[in-house]
């Protein structure tokens, strides 16, 4: 079966076609991508051009060829507000804007048990705090929807979302377990009718004329894309950003707000954490280098393990699990004269990992990690990670894992992705130390982080 999976991710829009059967390996056939970057129009903002994302997805469904059926997968907690006409009413706020950082954490302190009900972790990166933020500056739309829901449903000829996926509706932090929940509702001051109903990601769409589905958030189809379906087994998508999750019920804490509960499909829900920096930790270090990835990859494997007593705070763009900050900021300690710029790239890679270490330790141990993303294809970073993580690390052959997975929703059922390469634990020793001193670097800087 022909099925095309389109991505709508921070940093590009991706389409790929495969040719999938019931329990055997994807086959690729054909892939295309449109480069669409975040705009920062104010400092903390992070907006989306939802027509320039409708245009790129239309541009790019022409370049997939006698498909049979259609999955769409994106980036969670984007808001949009919409007009009477079903038009955008301004840009879609994405996962990494932080201007609602203030709102954020006076409903943290008002409301403490919200991530519980909801799933979802209160920070800048959910729609309570947007919501909330948009009610002091900006006048009430007609309606708020996700960025996929409306180009979903322009590319079907509607005026405007008449739904969304549970998935994606799950991580809004307004939605409890099965529906949207009228408390949370009245809390950021949003009516029912401004809302979209709630479909299943696999639910076809009777608009298209080949089998479609809504699919679902980018994190939990990894899952699918991976073949991470047991519930001792944990998925790792690293791109820009992070995230480590688990298959797990419906009802799973979320540990005193550390973690997230969102679903996925067929019943599974998905547990774990995400942190704000990922290869963008890379590409900042490359860009003051002037290195291209692979020569500072390369710079990086020629220090030791533990980069020689310098230990970073990687939070280039404020940290998300456990400590839930917008505020916090990067930090080294330890810099010496005898460090190099490859001691520094090498402790902001490694300190990406320690912020994956405390997301683990907050989940059962797994007997492995399935890694998807932009950094799943270098070895040195797939051993520091296996070193760092003290688990077997698998890099599967398939890097667009959350576009897989939505295809294997339009398609009605699973398959067997590839696993490229198998990491071992080589070293985990020498993270002993540095991760002890790491886990005591931003309870001590808090105070200076959040001085005016």
């Amino acid at each position: 079966m022909r099925v095309v999976g389109v991505d709508l991710g921070s940093t590009a829009i991706k389409a790929c076609l495969w040719e999938l059967q019931p329990g055997r390996s994807p086959v690729p056939i054909q892939r295309a991508s449109r480069e669409l970057h975040l705009q920062v129009a104010q400092p903390g903002w992070a907006v989306q051009d939802p027509q320039a994302t409708l245009q790129a997805v239309r541009e790019l469904l022409t370049e997939m060829p006698d498909y049979q059926a259609l999955g769409f997968s994106s980036a969670m907690h984007s808001l949009l507000p919409l007009c009477e006409s079903g038009q955008p009413a301004g840009m879609a706020i994405s996962w990494a804007d932080q201007r609602s950082w203030a709102e954020a954490e006076r409903l943290r302190k008002e409301e403490p048990h919200w991530a519980e009900l909801s799933g979802t972790p209160l920070h800048p990166m959910a729609w309570p705090a947007k919501l909330l933020w948009w009610r002091r500056h900006e006048p009430a739309p007609a309606a708020w929807v996700g960025l996929k829901e409306w180009v979903v449903s322009q590319l079907a000829g509607l005026p405007r979302p008449p739904w969304m996926d549970r998935s994606l509706a799950s991580a809004t932090g307004l939605y409890a377990t099965s529906d949207w929940s009228p408390e949370l509702l009245q809390k950021c001051g949003v009516d029912r009718a401004q809302l979209p109903r709630v479909i299943e990601p696999d639910q076809p769409l009777p608009e298209f004329p080949v089998k479609t589905v809504l699919g679902a958030g980018d994190g939990p189809l990894s899952h699918l894309g991976t073949g991470t379906v047991r519930s001792d087994q944990a998925c790792l998508s690293i791109g820009t950003s992070g995230a480590l999750r688990m298959v797990c019920g419906a009802g799973a804490a979320t540990e005193g707000g550390k973690l997230f509960r969102y679903y996925l499909a067929k019943d599974r829900w998905v547990r774990g954490g995400a942190i704000s920096n990922g290869s963008l930790v890379l590409d900042w270090a490359r860009g003051l280098q002037g290195l291209s990835p692979e020569a500072l990859l390369e710079n990086v494997a020629k220090i030791p393990a533990g980069s020689e007593g310098l230990v970073a705070l990687p939070y280039l763009m404020g940290e998300r699990s456990p400590i839930w900050d917008a505020r916090a900021r990067g930090a080294m300690v330890g810099l010496s004269v005898e460090h190099t710029q490859a001691h520094i790239a090498r402790a902001m890679l490694e300190g990406v990992v320690f912020a994956l270490r405390q997301v683990a330790e907050s989940l059962p141990g797994a007997s492995e990690i399935r890694v998807t993303g932009g950094l799943s294809r270098s070895p040195v970073w797939l051993q520091i990670l296996a070193d760092g993580l003290a688990r077997p690390v698998l890099a599967m052959a398939e890097g667009e894992a959350g576009a897989l997975g939505a295809a294997q929703l339009a398609a009605g059922f699973e398959v067997e992705p590839e696993i490229l390469t198998r990491y071992e634990p080589l070293n985990p020793a020498a993270y002993e130390r540095p991760y002890a001193i790491y886990r005591q670097l931003y309870p001590a800087l808090r105070q200076v982080m959040h001085a005016p």
